[in-house]
């Protein structure tokens, strides 16, 4: 297999690629869905009489399509490594512990494993395809007049919804964070199965809430379904991107915040879909009006970041990585060996003897410190005793 242009570019960093000539289109299409935004934005300051249509959940609508169509490519594409000196991939992927006639058998398994763990990440897409349905039902609820949602039909589809999506970003954490591969297995399904029960627990308790807390007119059991079911959201979301926080795939610190508050807005649901029910139906519009726009810079954030590690490489090289560190950690049991070595140190002061000693040969004095439980010693050397004291201290102090 050749290598792509995007995968041989010398200069891969997040910042770089958001300025080279790669993915022209995705990039245009986020910067133009953002360049809208602030127009409609300012549209409003200027003429407060616009009319209300739902330009954000537009916008939002039309960059999930594309942006899942786009990544939809990405993870079809598979990769291989090829070099004619095979030791030199062997040492980049960490094969040392590997005799020379096995390291191509195992770069082999490693770079199958990885194809197979990009298409186990497609997740993110079904989350991406169930977001799409969110909004979806956004508009059609506004288009049907229908957003008092007497009974409550379109919540119990927003929270269905938003928990398919939470699920399929649960089975990407899976993927990045254990070995969902086992001996050629795909076992993926078997570690994520016990969570459909969780979501069908979730949403009975949900069906309860909607339907048999009240507080007078107030439909209070419906906003803690949804607060609920935006926690869930949001903590699923947060594990997903902190496994994206690594020097591997080296991430900016502000994509990562963006993310971060992304999965912090998850919880703002129920203010979005319940306009009125709670709160004012005044302060309600204003707060959704403010949350959609911010998620959807939270959106281009997260087509950005997927985009970047799919395109550049860098997903390969962590999945073969981590899948390597598991099995060498499987095998060698480094942290059973390191934990029988692991000593605690006596709070009390660390006993110690100094020791003072001449040498006729080189007319000079040492001065030697020996901690009795500690490795190692150190020595101060000088012309006179102060000299050799003086050099002690300043070894002791260097650490």
């Amino acid at each position: 297999m050749e290598k792509s242009e995007t995968i041989s570019r010398q200069d891969d960093s997040f910042n770089s690629w958001l300025t080279d000539k790669h993915n022209k289109v995705e990039k245009t299409a986020g910067a133009v869905v953002l360049l809208v935004e602030m127009l409609d934005i300012l549209a409003h300051r200027i003429f407060p009489s616009v009319p209300d249509i739902p330009l954000t959940q537009g916008l939002n609508l039309f960059f999930l399509v594309f942006i899942f169509v786009q990544l939809g490519k990405e993870f079809s594409k598979r990769y291989t490594l090829s070099d004619k000196n095979p030791k030199i991939v062997a040492k980049i992927v960490r094969l040392w512990r590997y005799s020379d006639e096995h390291q191509q058998e195992k770069i082999e398994e490693l770079v199958c494993s990885s194809n197979r763990l990009i298409g186990q990440l497609r997740n993110i897409n079904y989350f991406i395809l169930a977001t799409v349905a969110l909004y979806v039902l956004f508009i059609v609820q506004k288009r049907t007049g229908n957003e008092a949602d007497a009974n409550h039909y379109f919540h119990l589809l927003f929270d269905s919804v938003s928990y398919v999506g939470a699920f399929f970003l649960l089975r990407s954490f899976f993927v990045m964070f254990l070995p969902t591969i086992e001996e050629g297995r795909d076992v993926l399904n078997r570690k994520t199965y016990p969570y459909i029960w969780v979501g069908v627990v979730l949403m009975v308790v949900d069906y309860c809430l909607t339907y048999y807390v009240h507080e007078g007119k107030q439909e209070t059991g419906v906003f803690i379904a949804e607060f609920i079911c935006g926690i869930v959201n949001a903590v699923v979301f947060a594990l997903l991107i902190a496994r994206f926080e690594n020097k591997i795939l080296e991430i900016p610190p502000y994509i990562l915040f963006i993310l971060y508050s992304y999965a912090v807005l998850q919880t703002c649901l129920p203010f979005v879909t319940n306009a009125g029910q709670i709160f004012s139906k005044g302060f309600s519009d204003h707060f959704s009006s403010v949350v959609l726009r911010l998620v959807l810079i939270g959106k281009v954030g997260l087509a950005a970041m997927l985009l970047y590690v799919l395109t550049s490489g860098r997903i390969v090289y962590y999945f073969m990585f981590t899948k390597n560190l598991h099995e060498e950690e499987k095998e060698e049991r480094h942290w059973e060996n390191f934990k029988s070595l692991l000593t605690e140190l006596p709070k009390a002061p660390e006993p110690f003897e100094l020791l003072y000693e001449y040498d006729d040969a080189s007319n000079s004095y040492s001065a030697t410190i020996v901690p009795r439980n500690l490795f190692g010693r150190i020595t101060g050397r000088g012309k006179t005793l102060g000299e050799a004291k003086d050099d002690l201290r300043k070894k002791l102090r260097s650490g």
